[in-house]
């Protein structure tokens, strides 16, 4: 036996999450995670913010204190195969692809650091000018969070292109 104001109860809170759950769930955004590269700075100089530690290799680098590429000045991100393994090919808008080409002209064999929620994970080394506005990223992470990274990563762009049109 079951009381009816108890039944009365259920019913109204089952309509009430039934009402409120559809707006909530159309609320929900991709997240927006932070993607930093800076580029390596010369140690000896003493003009560097900080050393970037590689997760697994603990290699060090020192970088500049601002980054010169944001996710706003990425177009897209896509896992590809290399001669040294898996790789994340980061895409540039055309500006950006024109400040990449100036800067690689003059940072041949540095290197770019790629940093995701404060965290290094990876590297490419700049051994010639890049034109096509393309960057070769060697991460330190299995393929599968690899997998997984640059998903989120797609999302995040997607995103803070949709919100600059939006302003």
């Amino acid at each position: 036996y079951i009381p009816m104001a108890l039944l009365e109860k259920r019913f109204i809170m089952s309509w009430l999450l039934l009402w409120l759950l559809p707006g909530c769930s159309q609320k929900l955004d991709p997240p927006v995670i932070d993607i930093l590269l800076y580029i390596e700075a010369d140690s000896e100089s003493g003009n560097f913010s900080r050393n970037a530690i590689l997760p697994i290799s603990n290699i060090s680098i020192p970088i500049f204190p601002q980054p010169v590429f944001t996710s706003a000045d990425m177009k897209f991100v896509e896992i590809v195969d290399s001669d040294c393994g898996k790789c994340l090919m980061i895409t540039l808008s055309e500006r950006a692809g024109y400040e990449l080409y100036k800067i690689s002209i003059d940072s041949i064999n540095n290197r770019l650091v790629l940093v995701v929620n404060g965290q290094v994970v990876g590297f490419s080394v700049i051994d010639h000018g890049i034109s096509d506005g393309t960057i070769l990223v060697f991460v330190e992470m299995k393929s599968r969070d690899l997998e997984s990274m640059a998903l989120d990563i797609n999302k995040t762009i997607t995103k803070v292109h949709r919100l600059k049109k939006e302003r």
